[in-house]
């Protein structure tokens, strides 16, 4: 995340990269992402942007009650995003090694 990015550019970034590593939104939590971004971003008639604390706490609110809603457990989410971006670092790193091995 970049200062002054915002947070619907993040979520196509974040989108692109689990395509690229053949993940897919099973679960439904992007589009639960994008959901509640739409609406913040609806009310306050701009985009939501990545350095905005106060916005961006209310993006993580809302999400909050969307992930409770389809019946995923508090932190669910961010474990699975954990997860996927280890999985994509060792991958990278997995490449690189083997690369640099020919």
């Amino acid at each position: 995340k970049e200062p002054g990015m915002p947070a619907r550019g993040y979520l196509a970034f974040a989108s692109e990269q689990r395509k690229a590593m053949g993940v897919s939104d099973e679960s439904g939590l992007l589009r639960a992402l994008e959901t509640a971004l739409g609406e913040i971003e609806g009310k306050s008639g701009k985009p939501l942007m990545v350095d905005d604390a106060a916005g961006m706490k209310t993006l993580y609110s809302k999400v909050e009650a969307l992930v409770k809603e389809m019946g995923l457990e508090q932190g669910d989410a961010k474990k699975e995003s954990m997860v996927l971006e280890a999985e994509y670092e060792i991958q990278k790193l997995q490449e690189e090694v083997a690369k640099n091995k020919a």
